[in-house]
């Protein structure tokens, strides 16, 4: 028989040995949390920790930290570690004695057991510690925890600085889109670049391109194994092209001509048309195949009037969402029609101008796309890891 391994795939240098066998009760049993009287539930130093964060403060403490707390009903496996005292509450359950284990190894293992596996119950599960205790697992000694906990802890911080980062870019983003466009019946925007003055004309979308048309009808059976891509609206997102190469659709050459279907170009934008939300809008990139889409999305080709990175720009404001999700229609999959799409009021400056506000507002998505990408590339680092360093 294969003897089940007893070290992790990864590990650091200087340590060696199998790791000893356990079951978790016998490293970091849980514990039920305990009410707190509501007249106790007020601005003070201790935080009560509940299944989905702190949300509380009181002046009496508990249990004085570090502690690993996990949600016990709704947000089963939200595990949170607090090095001060706190007061966990009867939502959690939480380590009352880790048996010289160190503590915020104790964190990372149970962030990486994956406790939602163990929620039992109808309507909104319950996570049975007795269940939890029984789970074997195997541990290193203390000093081999601790390299681990501090690599996992840094690792933290960088992705929490990261994600800081990232959050600042798309809130500058933000307060940029709410501000430099006209909105309300307004003629110019409350910020705007040196050098341009005058007002904004408002202007439908339909009579900003060159071309204004739905997707192409395409069926299950006009589909190919390769040929003519067919983007559909999951390739489309706010402001981003969503690039799918496992789930790519094909329609072949001959399907192309008999359905007379239109051919989407570079620089083209598609709106879907469908939530969530109804109204995203991307720019197709140069992709190496042919390619068409689907009926639920909008193809937008803009005349010499409108620059095409200007115009994703104002698709991607708050205002033009708001009018959007007020003429939805439909059932149960509602969307916005292409007629209403077209009637659209877009504010329209110069093209200098356009060219402008187009120019720095990619250049923050840029910065954004990059965050976004190094933060996704940390949380995939500490997946592998939790994964390799683990037994």
């Amino acid at each position: 028989m294969e003897t089940k391994k007893k070290v992790p795939e990864v590990r650091f240098k200087g340590f060696s040995g199998e790791w000893e066998e356990k079951k978790i009760f016998e490293a970091a049993p849980l514990q039920r949390g305990f009410d707190l009287p509501k007249s106790k539930m007020k601005n003070g130093n201790y935080p009560v920790v509940m299944s989905n964060g702190v949300n509380e403060y009181h002046s009496d403490f508990m249990v004085k930290g570090p502690g690993v707390i996990t949600g016990r009903s709704g947000t089963i496996g939200n595990v949170h570690y607090s090095e001060s005292n706190y007061w966990p509450h009867n939502t959690t359950l939480w380590v009352t004695c880790y048996y010289e284990n160190h503590p915020r190894y104790i964190y990372f293992m149970y962030k990486r057991l994956g406790l939602q596996r163990y929620g039992t119950g109808s309507g909104v599960p319950t996570l049975n510690r007795n269940d939890v205790h029984d789970k074997k697992i195997k541990i290193p000694q203390f000093n081999e925890q601790v390299k681990i906990s501090d690599f996992f802890q840094h690792l933290d911080q960088l992705i929490t600085l990261h994600q800081k980062k990232y959050n600042k870019l798309t809130n500058i983003k933000k307060a940029m889109l709410e501000k430099m466009f006209p909105k309300n019946g307004a003629d110019v925007p409350e910020i705007r670049f040196e050098g341009f003055e005058g007002k904004w004309e408002e202007i439908k979308l339909s009579e900003l391109c060159t071309l204004f048309a739905d997707g192409d009808w395409i069926e299950s059976k006009d589909q190919s194994e390769n040929g003519i891509r067919l983007l559909q609206t999951g390739n489309v997102g706010v402001n981003l092209f969503i690039d799918k190469p496992d789930k790519s659709k094909w329609v072949s050459e001959d399907t192309f001509l008999n359905l007379h279907c239109t051919e989407i170009w570079p620089g083209d934008i598609l709106i879907s048309r469908l939530p969530e939300p109804a109204g995203r809008a991307c720019i197709v990139p140069k992709i190496k195949d042919k390619a068409i889409t689907a009926v639920d999305c909008t193809i937008v080709r803009t005349s010499e009037k409108c620059e095409n990175n200007y115009l994703i720009q104002y698709l991607s404001t708050e205002y033009y969402f708001k009018i959007v999700k007020n003429l939805l229609a439909g059932g149960t999959r509602q969307r916005i029609s292409r007629s209403n799409l077209g009637n659209f009021l877009i504010p329209i400056p110069s093209l200098a101008e356009q060219r402008k506000i187009g120019m720095i507002l990619n250049g923050i998505d840029s910065l954004i796309d990059l965050k976004r990408k190094e933060l996704e590339k940390l949380q995939n680092i500490k997946k592998a890891c939790l994964e390799k360093m683990f037994v």
